[in-house]
């Protein structure tokens, strides 16, 4: 689901986000991947335009450094993760594989939420991604052919002020060292992706 594939950035668009929304009840949560790669930072403020016009509340978090997931929520926010699905073998087997066995190890891969991260997506001054005014899908071509990324979003994280904790409750709890699993590494205050097998 690149944007740049004709016609998929329709499923980051205020309309798209619209549609959703109306079919989840109040508190019901709407998961979607959006890559980081081959993305300029301007292109992913649209997207994230089009959340903050549909979701009273939005987190974003790291699968690996070039993808990302959107967790958003109507007339709610967003939950806690709950400690005990780590219990459930049919979840974790799959975590385990990307050396998550805790609620630790899972924080660490949480970049922020809507709180933090909407004001700096706000400055691009970028109109929301509309299926009236594709901006997405007919910049995202050129995105790609340049090469742009949307590095610096995660890089915020390792900023020597504290931006992203500063606004965010959940980004100013730092993960107890005793309680992430032996593998996942660290670097400054964030976890190394594990080796794929």
């Amino acid at each position: 689901s690149n944007p740049w594939v004709i016609g998929v950035a329709s499923l980051f668009s205020t309309e798209f986000y619209r549609d959703v929304r109306r079919y989840l009840r109040d508190g019901g949560l709407f998961v979607q991947w959006i890559q980081l790669y081959e993305m300029a930072p301007v292109l992913l403020s649209t997207v994230v335009g089009a959340l903050d016009a549909n979701f009273t509340d939005y987190e974003f978090w790291l699968a690996n450094d070039s993808d990302m997931i959107i967790v958003a929520v109507h007339n709610g926010s967003v939950p806690r993760p709950d400690p005990a699905a780590f219990a459930n073998p049919e979840l974790k087997a799959p975590l385990e594989r990307f050396v998550i066995k805790t609620p630790d190890d899972l924080h660490l891969h949480r970049l922020g939420g809507r709180r933090a991260l909407q004001p700096y997506f706000a400055s691009f001054g970028a109109a929301p991604n509309s299926d009236f005014f594709p901006v997405l899908e007919f910049q995202a071509p050129l995105s790609r052919f340049m090469r742009a990324g949307s590095g610096e979003v995660v890089n915020l994280l390792e900023l020597a002020a504290p931006i992203v904790a500063l606004f965010d409750g959940d980004a100013r709890r730092e993960p107890d060292p005793a309680q992430l699993s032996a593998g996942t590494r660290q670097w400054g205050k964030r976890a190394s992706w594990p080796e794929q097998a």
